[in-house]
C-alpha cells in the first residue's frame, strides 16, 4: 500500500512512480517523533511510537508526570504573542533575519532551542493566506495564531481550540524541498511494503481458510500477522528521520487504522469499511482497495496578478481505488469503498477536530503550497532578470538562511524501518470473513500552484497593516477594523 505520498513534482528530475500496497486488511503501524524532554513523549504523536532501532507500535499513554514534564518543557508564549488572533500574519524575509540575528557569528542553531515564537512561527495554527506583497519583496504567511500549550500526548496546540501549531522544523523540511541542493525524488513520500516471502505466506495461509465463522476470526488474524512478517519502511524526496516525514506517515497510519474500524469510530456517523461491508452482509474475499488523503477541489485559489494564494481551510479529501495486479490503484473501486470515501470526506472537518495529526497533515500541505509558491516567486524573478525587454516586474524574495542545513539543522530522530502487521478479520452475514486495504497521502504542491484555480470574489482578501518600520519585527496581528474586502 501507499504508506503516505505526498508528491511534489520537480521539472527537472525524471518523474517516478513508486508502489506499495496493503493486502488483506494487514493494518500497519507507524512511528511519530516529538520535541520534549526525554520521556515517552520525545517519541511518539498520533497515539503512534519507534524506538531507537526503528521499530513501530503503538504508543502507551504518557504517565502524568511524563505529561507534567512535557508542560515544563516547552517554553511559554511571550504575553503578546498569546493573544489569539485570527488573523496573524508572519513575514518569511523577516523571520529569517529575525533567526540571523539568533546566530551571530554563523553558529549552528538548534530549532528546538530557539525561543517559543521562532520554534512556533509566532502560534500560527493554520495558514489561509499566502501574501506576495511586491512592495515588501517578501512572502507573508496569514492566518489564525496565538498561545500554545502541550496536550496529553506532548503535542503543542492552539491554547484555543487545541489545533497543532505550525512549527519553523517543517517548514525548514518544505524549503529546502521546493529549493533542493542536489537532484531529490521528484516527490514526498514513504513506502510500506510487505515482503514477497510474507505476501506468499499469508497467500498459502488464505488458501487454507476460504470461509471462517465468528469463532476463528481471532485465531486467523494472529495467524495472518505471523506470517505476514515485518513490514518495510521507506521515506522519499525528505530526510527520513525528519519530524515532518514522521507527521506525515502517523496521518496516513490514522486513517488506515479508521477505515479498518481498528480505533472507535471519532465522530457520530462515522463508519469504517468493515461496518459497510457487513451491512451489506458482504462475503467472500472482497477486491482489493486502497484510501488516501488528497487535495478538495479549490484547495488553492489565486489572485489574478498572482500576489494572493488562498488555501481551503478544509483543503483535504479521502480518495479510493481498487488496486490493479500491478500494485496501481484502478478503477472501479467497490461500492462500499467509494461509500467509505465519501463519508469520511463528508466528516472530516469534524474528525480533524478529534484526531489532531489530521489538522498536522492540514499544516504540512500549507506549508508545502507556501515554500513552493516561494519557489514559483523566486523563479518568476529570474525569468524577468533574463528578460530585460519584459515589462512586468516581479521582484521577489528568495531564502538564503533557512535554506542552509548546516547553519540551521531540522530535527533528526530514528528513522522507521519496518513495523509489524495488524489483521483486520471479520465475519460476514453468512459467516464468511471479510478482507479490505488502505492507502496514504497524494499531494502535488507544484501542480497545485500551477493549476490554482481563479480566487476571484469567494474569498476577500484581507486588509492587512503594513509591517512596524522595526525591522526586528517578523509577526503582527490585523484588527477587525484593519480588515474587509478590497
Amino acid at each position: 500500500m501507499f504508506g503516505a505520498l505526498l508528491s511534489v513534482t520537480r521539472r527537472e528530475v525524471r518523474r517516478s512512480v513508486v508502489t506499495s500496497w496493503l493486502v488483506l486488511g494487514l493494518c500497519l503501524g507507524l512511528s511519530l517523533g516529538l520535541c520534549g524532554p526525554s520521556t515517552r513523549a520525545h517519541a511518539q504523536v498520533g497515539g503512534v511510537a519507534f524506538d531507537p532501532r526503528g521499530e513501530v507500535r503503538l504508543a502507551e499513554l504518557l504517565s502524568e508526570a511524563e505529561r507534567q514534564a512535557v508542560r515544563e518543557a516547552l517554553p511559554q508564549p511571550a504575553a503578546e504573542t498569546a493573544q489569539a488572533s485570527g488573523l496573524r500574519v508572519v513575514s518569511l524575509r523577516r523571520l529569517e533575519a529575525a533567526l540571523e540575528r539568533q546566530g551571530e557569528a554563523g553558529k549552528s542553531l538548534d530549532c528546538d532551542q530557539l525561543p517559543g515564537e521562532l520554534r512556533f512561527l509566532a502560534g500560527l495554527h493554520r495558514v489561509d493566506w499566502v501574501l506576495c506583497p511586491p512592495e515588501a519583496h517578501d512572502i507573508w504567511l496569514v492566518g489564525p495564531g496565538g498561545g500554545w500549550k502541550a496536550d496529553d500526548a506532548g503535542r503543542p496546540v492552539a491554547a484555543s481550540g487545541g489545533r497543532p501549531v505550525l512549527e519553523l522544523d517543517d517548514l525548514l523540511v518544505a524549503l529546502r524541498y521546493a529549493f533542493p541542493q542536489q537532484e531529490t525524488d521528484d516527490f514526498i513520500g514513504c513506502s510500506i511494503d510487505p515482503t514477497p516471502a510474507g505476501l506468499t505466506a499469508v497467500e498459502r495461509l488464505l488458501q487454507q481458510h476460504r470461509r471462517i465463522d465468528a469463532t476463528r476470526a481471532g485465531p486467523l488474524a494472529r495467524a495472518l500477522e505471523q506470517a505476514a512478517g515485518p513490514q518495510a519502511i521507506t521515506l522519499f524526496g525528505i530526510p527520513p528521520d525528519s519530524r515532518f516525514a514522521h507527521k506525515l506517515v502517523s496521518a496516513d497510519y490514522r486513517l488506515k487504522r479508521l477505515a479498518l474500524g481498528h480505533d472507535p469510530a471519532p465522530v457520530p456517523g462515522w463508519k469504517s469499511s468493515p461496518d459497510l461491508l457487513a451491512q451489506r452482509g458482504a462475503v467472500g474475499r472482497v477486491p482489493q482497495q486502497r484510501w488516501w488523503f488528497a487535495p478538495a477541489p479549490g484547495a488553492l485559489r489565486v489572485s489574478d496578478d498572482r500576489t494572493a494564494w488562498r488555501i481551503d481551510p478544509q483543503p483535504l479529501q479521502v480518495q479510493t481505488a481498487r488496486r490493479g495486479a500491478d500494485g496501481e490503484p484502478a478503477t472501479p473501486a467497490t461500492r462500499e469503498a467509494t461509500q467509505f470515501a465519501e463519508l469520511a470526506t463528508r466528516l472530516l472537518p469534524d474528525v480533524v477536530a478529534r484526531v489532531p495529526i489530521f489538522a498536522e497533515l492540514q499544516n504540512l500541505l500549507a506549508l508545502s503550497l507556501a515554500a513552493e509558491i516561494v519557489r514559483n516567486r523566486a523563479e518568476a524573478a529570474d525569468a524577468v532578470a533574463d528578460n530585460p525587454t519584459d515589462l512586468v516586474a516581479t521582484p521577489s524574495w528568495r531564502p538564503g538562511l533557512l535554506l542552509d542545513a548546516t547553519r540551521l539543522p531540522t530535527w533528526r530522530g530514528p528513522i522507521p524501518r519496518q513495523t509489524a502487521p495488524l489483521a483486520q478479520v471479520r465475519p460476514g452475514g453468512k459467516g464468511a470473513w471479510i478482507c479490505t486495504v488502505s492507502g496514504g497521502v497524494d499531494v502535488r504542491p507544484d501542480d497545485l500552484v500551477q493549476q490554482a484555480g481563479a480566487l476571484g470574489e469567494t474569498s476577500p482578501l484581507p486588509w492587512l497593516t503594513a509591517p512596524s518600520t522595526d525591522p526586528t519585527r517578523w509577526w503582527w496581528d490585523a484588527t477587525p477594523a484593519e480588515t474587509g474586502a478590497r
